[in-house]
């Protein structure tokens, strides 16, 4: 996945695999936070942005500016 260094955007990448150890899905989910009063995208309040820098990264992890 990626996240801009604000924690604006994101990207998940979700891999699915079987019973067998088998990949059998790759979800792309990709997300902004709007703010609801101005209808516009905005950075989420910085106790969220911390919380989002500290989940484990995958191996593509990727901060965009």
């Amino acid at each position: 996945g990626e996240m801009r260094e604000d924690a604006s955007r994101w990207t998940l990448h979700h891999e699915l695999f079987n019973g067998e150890g088998e990949k059998c899905a790759h979800i792309s989910l990709r997300g902004a936070w709007l703010d609801l009063e101005k209808r516009k995208l905005t950075v989420p309040p910085s106790e969220l942005a911390n919380a989002l820098h500290k989940l484990p990264e995958g191996e593509d992890f990727v901060y965009k500016k």
